[in-house]
């Protein structure tokens, strides 16, 4: 990517699997008021206002996991934590299909000019996914995409819970219009909406939002990476889980020590909580790290675009 900040190159973490190297220009984003949904079977967009989705009363929702939950260890282990920062930590998830993983998605999205992207992403509902904007729109490749394929907990060739294609049906992508007119960080987030109820078969993860600062919280992300330790490892399609810590909480942004890499982008940055259980609090879509500078915080970090009010109920708007 472009943008330098502390003299390292910002990226976000979508891998281009065919054509050339896309560059995308972060601009300075303000609070939202619209998002888009784009009708893949004609074609039309349709301008929707926040103000009219519903507001959940509660800070916080519940996750579903149909297929039981694994425990993750929490808390800081004390590993050097590493976009990538320190050493990279991630390890791969060996069992997809039990909560908390297997509602994280591999995504693939194609363009009218023969381009495929592949990135992550997570289940919100019964038949809605969650992932960055830039995984599901491209200004440089047309806009938005001819056809977008989700595989729920894919774990190399296995696809335990099978598939969607979305090519030609209504209504199929949602996406923040900030993100469409600046290109940015703050609201780089798409809702992918699906013809069939997979989310039933994977579950979903809790979510939540504040105003107070994430701070010091132990998060973890999940999602399909393609390099991993210095390793290609694109074509194993596995899903790799990393932890870390945020050590800055913006309006619309979280930075932090959790590793991540080409491929992460749209995976959820997930903690812990007593009420909610694993609870997404944000959606990873970029990092920094050149090694001349140095590969640990502040001149590494990954970041997500933070869950706000107005995207937490438009998410749970989806459980309806």
């Amino acid at each position: 990517m472009l943008k330098k900040v502390r003299k390292i190159v910002v990226y976000v973490l979508c891998l281009l699997v065919v054509g050339g190297n896309r560059s995308i220009v972060y601009a300075q984003n303000q609070e939202e008021t619209t998002y888009q949904v784009y009708d893949m079977e004609t074609g039309s967009v349709q301008t929707c206002f926040f103000a009219d989705v519903p507001s959940c009363d509660q800070d916080s929702v519940e996750g579903y996991f149909p297929n039981g939950i694994e425990t993750i260890e929490s808390g800081n282990d004390g590993i050097s934590l590493m976009a990538v920062v320190g050493t990279d930590n991630r390890t791969v998830v060996s069992n997809t299909a039990i909560g908390p993983y297997c509602n994280t998605v591999f995504i693939t999205a194609s363009y009218n000019n023969g381009k495929t992207y592949r990135g992550s992403g997570f289940m919100i509902g019964p038949n809605a996914v969650c992932t960055a904007a830039h995984v599901v729109y491209s200004a440089a490749d047309g806009g938005y995409p001819t056809s977008v394929t989700v595989v729920p907990a894919k774990n190399g060739t296995s696809e335990p819970y099978g598939s969607e294609t979305i090519s030609a049906s209504a209504n199929n992508l949602v996406v923040s219009s900030n993100y469409i007119s600046n290109n940015g960080p703050d609201h780089d987030w798409a809702i992918v909406k699906l013809s069939s109820n997979l989310g039933n078969l994977t579950g979903w993860l809790g979510l939540k939002w504040q105003t107070a600062s994430y701070n010091s919280t132990y998060v973890y992300n999940t999602g399909y990476p393609t390099v991993v330790n210095g390793i290609d490892v694109s074509s194993a399609h596995q899903m790799y889980v990393g932890t870390g810590v945020i050590m800055q909480s913006n309006t619309y942004t979280l930075k932090g020590t959790w590793d991540a890499s080409g491929g992460n982008s749209g995976g959820p940055v997930f903690a812990n909580y007593s009420g909610s259980g694993y609870t997404a609090i944000g959606i990873l879509t970029s990092g920094s790290n050149d090694s001349t500078f140095g590969n640990h915080y502040p001149d590494a970090y990954s970041t997500a675009t933070r869950i706000t009010k107005q995207l937490y109920d438009l998410m749970v708007s989806y459980r309806e």
